[in-house]
């Protein structure tokens, strides 16, 4: 499905019906990485799975800061109807979004989860990190990236002594 919010085209997706969860993504990824959770949660959830700006199949912006991406995540709650406070689980950059989620629309989050992501900004050198990685996506896709990220939060645990 898709909605314009802010003046963005966002692609979601909406699965079973109970108390409302939504999901923020990290970059440069989709939606699409929440599915495992979202299977494992079962149809006693209203999961909530956009792409933000720019990722999946949502249009991308000239700009979009973290409160851009919060408040679009807000105006998708509006157009479906949901104004019941949610779950919010937001992975790495989705992190940000929730972040700036809870700060602009306090009374909309009933609780938070965070996922390999942390509460203060990109260093300098982290912000060039993550514009080459933007340049690198640009060249080469999405699922390069995308694997190499899969293979770090993915891996084996080491075996303790």
């Amino acid at each position: 499905m898709e909605e314009t919010v802010n003046g963005a085209t966002l692609r979601h997706e909406v699965f079973g019906e109970g108390e409302p969860v939504l999901f923020a993504h990290g970059f440069p990824l989709s939606g699409a990485l929440w599915h495992p959770v979202v299977e494992r949660l079962g149809g006693g959830w209203r999961c909530i799975v956009p792409d933000l700006r720019g990722h999946g199949g949502s249009a991308a912006t000239p700009d979009a800061g973290m409160d851009d991406h919060a408040d679009d995540l807000a105006r998708l709650l509006d157009a479906l109807g949901e104004t019941r406070p949610v779950v919010l689980a937001g992975m790495s950059m989705g992190g940000y979004v929730a972040f700036a989620f809870a700060r602009r629309h306090p009374e909309r989050v009933r609780a938070l989860a965070l996922v390999n992501t942390r509460a203060q900004a990109d260093t300098p050198e982290q912000a060039r990190g993550r514009l080459e990685t933007a340049e690198r996506v640009l060249r080469e896709g999405s699922a390069t990236v995308a694997d190499a990220m899969a293979g770090k939060l993915f891996a084996p645990a080491a075996p303790q002594a």
